[in-house]
């Protein structure tokens, strides 16, 4: 991932115009100096220099509050409201190129739109748009991703949604990236309805939350293995607010021969709402018993993701929880070691050939698994690393 200077964003921004048919300039200036440029050719793509904040260093992303002027000589013969929409339908093909820049790094927050029509602008009696938008862009303000490696200490698997996918409507696969231990997800194979949509360009994929038994979508990496009985499991996510009243699943390691398991339901519903439980069953005294977070939904949102992290520390006889390096702790945890388990990522797995249920809504673009409790910095630093990817 490159990172952004002004005058690197300026030249995504010149280049978003050029590849705009119909764009014929481009300024970053403010608006206020439009009037000390002459011979400019019209139509004219001004942007002011924007000013940007940064609200989570770890996350490696500046918010850049933009705005844009597309502008035209006003033209006493046609309809304002004409020339009004073809400003608008000029600034929208710009728009677009611009999210090509630089290989598709640029977000936009589509929810931050706001466009006022002006007249008689400047000297040159313009006539266009003038729209508002935030533009979340790499920041130079940490260390190049290629800084931040993966932790290797008791790394189980690291799983990169823009690597080593092969997706069909009725297969799934899901390699750890290389470089890291060699493992996959897959999908359960019980029907093309339980496998989650995958995004090519936003290299994640998206859980439609369905809840019935036998449909729900699901990501499982077979055969989990762990070494003691401290694990670690992280996911870089978006998780939006919940309608209906139908608990979900983050993820599960089902009943085993002994009947012990363990797994992560986001609530609906109650005091509890919108918050994670953890749920276990083992042969610390085979209890089916839960603790909850203090979050409340959303996590992330539609332009930026969040990483969440469960470390199942049974040597401390507790669980951490953590959302964006925001700590918790609950009193559960699994005692036992986990051997030959399946983990279901998105869904509860009902055994018997039942299938799964209870799915999970929202989206996953990266999984990172540990074979140890992870200690607080190692703990930061996986999520410093989830963060900082595209």
């Amino acid at each position: 991932m490159s990172y952004t200077t002004l005058n690197t964003l300026s030249s995504a921004f010149s280049s978003a115009v050029d590849a705009t048919t119909g764009l014929d300039s481009y300024l970053m200036i403010d608006s206020s100096e439009l009037n000390a440029h002459h011979n400019i050719n019209y139509p004219v793509c001004v942007v002011e220099p924007p000013n940007s904040s940064v609200s989570n260093i770890n996350k490696a992303w500046e918010d850049y509050d933009v705005s844009c002027f597309v502008l035209q000589v006003d033209d006493s013969n046609v309809d304002n409201v004409i020339q009004y929409d073809t400003c608008l339908s000029l600034f929208t093909s710009f728009l677009a190129n611009l999210m090509k820049q630089r290989d598709g790094e640029y977000v936009l927050d589509k929810d931050s739109i706001s466009i006022e029509r002006i007249r008689g602008e400047g000297n040159d009696n313009l006539i266009g748009v003038k729209v508002g938008f935030n533009l979340l862009v790499p920041s130079v303000l940490i260390s190049d991703t290629a800084d931040l490696t993966v932790l290797t200490d008791g790394l189980y698997g690291y799983w990169d949604g823009d690597r080593n996918v092969a997706f069909s409507h009725s297969s799934l696969s899901w390699g750890s990236a290389d470089g890291t231990p060699q493992r996959t997800f897959t999908n359960t194979g019980e029907s093309t309805e339980d496998i989650p949509s995958y995004d090519s360009n936003g290299g994640a994929f998206i859980f439609q939350g369905f809840s019935a038994l036998g449909k729900a979508e699901t990501l499982m990496l077979s055969d989990v293995t762990f070494t003691n009985a401290n694990h670690s499991i992280f996911f870089r996510l978006q998780l939006p607010e919940i309608d209906g009243d139908d608990e979900q699943i983050l993820y599960e390691f089902p009943p085993d021969a002994e009947g012990d398991y363990n797994r992560v339901v986001i609530i609906k519903g109650g005091a509890h709402d919108g918050k994670f439980k953890i749920t276990v069953d083992d042969n610390a005294g085979n209890r089916d018993d839960f603790d909850w977070s203090d979050d409340n939904l959303p996590i992330g949102s539609r332009t930026q993701f969040a990483v969440v992290g469960f470390i199942n520390n049974a040597s401390d006889e507790l669980t951490t929880i953590s959302i964006n390096n925001r700590f918790l702790t609950s009193g559960n945890y699994r005692n036992d070691v986990i051997t030959n388990s399946d983990l279901h990522v998105g869904s509860r797995h009902i055994t018997g050939g039942y299938g799964d249920m209870s799915g999970y809504l929202g989206v996953i673009s990266h999984i990172a698994i540990y074979d140890k409790a992870l200690s607080k910095e190692q703990h930061e630093a996986v999520v410093s690393k989830m963060l900082s990817e595209r």
